[in-house]
């Protein structure tokens, strides 16, 4: 008797809660049809700014595999240079190719061009291509017999001990500016260095070479 009892209490206390549940509902089918809109809506907003990142994030990958097609396509197709340029301009990866337009020029022996592609990047982020870029015009600056000015990047570069930027390559550029500017002593001592501390690189190897021609 008792458990009927207790059985019967359970369901009448469960079809209260129903009963509640239901009248909270019906006095605020308004708000929650509101508050369901909006979470409704907030939730189409982000799908849509997902949607959009990866339409951007996909066109920017395209443009950077361009770019790199583009790079072993000069000299070889007329257009290339032309788009190469206009690609230079755009985007997250600009940086890269004004990059490979100022190394492009830079062999061409066009100066002036290749010294205005790297002054684009010269304000970027200090990352591999903010170093390359500088390794580019300390041999622009080279061409140009500037070795002094060449050789103050490289200190400059050498002190910032750069993680995204070999430093053989820097101290091959010095000892580079060095031998240029007559210094011999100064830069068989930067290639001796080089040698001993970078034995395996492709640097090492031919900063061992330099010092067997200056000794």
């Amino acid at each position: 008797m008792k458990r009927i009892k207790r059985k019967q209490l359970k369901e009448n206390e469960f079809a209260s809660a129903i009963k509640r549940l239901y009248f909270f509902f019906r006095r605020n089918a308004r708000k929650i049809a509101v508050g369901g809109g909006v979470i409704l809506f907030v939730g189409f907003v982000f799908l849509g700014a997902w949607v959009y990142q990866m339409h951007v994030a996909k066109k920017e990958s395209q443009k950077l595999n361009r770019i790199l097609e583009l790079k072993s396509e000069l000299g070889e197709k007329e257009n290339a240079l032309a788009e190469l340029k206009k690609l230079a301009g755009q985007g997250k990866y600009s940086r890269l190719g004004y990059l490979y337009l100022a190394s492009h020029w830079l062999e061409e022996g066009k100066l002036d061009k290749a010294k205005s592609a790297l002054k684009q990047i010269h304000q970027g982020k200090k990352d591999f291509i903010y170093y390359k870029a500088q390794d580019l015009m300390v041999q622009l600056l080279f061409h140009q017999e500037k070795y002094e000015k060449a050789i103050q990047i490289c200190e400059k570069l050498e002190k910032q001990n750069p993680k995204s930027y070999p430093r053989d390559v820097i101290l091959y550029r010095k000892a580079q500016a060095y031998e240029k500017n007559g210094d011999k002593k100064k830069a068989l001592s930067i290639y001796k260095e080089i040698k001993e501390n970078y034995s395996q690189t492709f640097y090492g190897n031919d900063a061992s070479q330099k010092m067997k021609s200056l000794e």
